[in-house]
C-alpha cells in the first residue's frame, strides 16, 4: 500500500517530499491524472505536471469523468498506469463522479497494489467520512461517505488557530469518530506504506 495525501502540488517546493515520491515512484513511471472536475484548459494538469517535472520524468495521463469527457475504455486504460493522482476541486463534486463512473474498485486495487496520490479533495475522499470538507453540501451533491481507505481523517490548507481546531474536535465529537485527524498545511504530507504512517513537514494530530 502507498498513499499520498497532500494539500497542494501548485508552487510546493518541498525537496524531501519530493525524494520521499521518487522512492515510491520511480521515474519514468505512468500517472493516471484524474481531475475532479473538467479541465478544458488543462490548466491544472499542465500545473500538477510541473510539480512532477522537479524530480523526475513522469508521464501524465489525463481522464477526465464528467459528460463529454468521460469514456467507459478509461478503466482498462487507467489500470495500466503505475499510480492514480486524485486531483483537488469540490469534495462533494468530485466523490459523486469517482462514485458515479464506479472509481472505487479501480482505486481500490491501486491502494493495495500500485500508488495512490490525493490532493486536497482527491485525499479526503480517500478516508471514510468527507464531512471536514471545507466545501457545501447541495441537494445533488451530499454524500459524505468516503471510500474508507485509511483509518485516519484528512484535513488540508491547515493553518493553526483555534476556531479550526475546534471545528475539527466538533467533528469528531459530533459524528462519534474514531481515528485521528492528520491537518497538514500547504507543502507538507502524510505519506501511507503499508501500515507505517509517514510525516512529512509539518502535520498536526488532532
Amino acid at each position: 500500500m502507498n498513499i499520498i495525501f497532500l494539500s497542494n502540488t501548485i508552487g510546493n517546493d518541498n525537496k524531501i517530499l519530493h525524494d520521499e515520491i521518487a522512492k515510491i515512484l520511480t521515474s519514468g513511471s505512468q500517472i493516471a491524472y484524474i481531475p475532479s472536475k473538467k479541465d478544458i484548459e488543462r490548466k491544472y494538469f499542465e500545473e500538477t505536471k510541473k510539480f512532477f517535472d522537479q524530480f523526475g520524468e513522469y508521464n501524465l495521463n489525463y481522464y477526465g469523468l464528467e459528460e463529454g469527457e468521460w469514456n467507459e475504455k478509461f478503466v482498462d486504460e487507467i489500470s495500466n498506469n503505475d499510480a492514480i493522482y486524485l486531483s483537488g476541486g469540490n469534495t462533494y463534486y468530485f466523490l459523486h463522479f469517482l462514485k458515479l463512473r464506479k472509481m472505487e474498485k479501480i482505486i481500490h486495487e491501486f491502494v493495495d497494489h500500485k500508488t495512490v496520490i490525493g490532493t486536497s479533495a482527491g485525499g479526503i475522499v480517500l478516508t471514510h467520512d468527507i464531512s471536514l470538507a471545507s466545501d457545501e453540501k447541495t441537494d445533488e451533491y451530499n454524500d459524505s461517505k468516503g471510500f474508507g481507505f485509511v483509518d485516519f481523517y484528512f484535513y488540508p490548507h491547515f493553518i493553526e488557530n483555534k476556531e479550526l481546531i475546534d471545528k475539527i474536535k466538533w467533528f469528531k465529537f459530533q459524528t462519534e469518530k474514531k481515528g485521528e485527524v492528520y491537518a497538514v498545511d500547504e507543502k507538507s504530507s502524510v505519506i501511507v506504506k503499508d501500515k507505517d504512517i509517514q510525516f512529512i513537514g509539518d502535520v498536526w494530530e488532532i
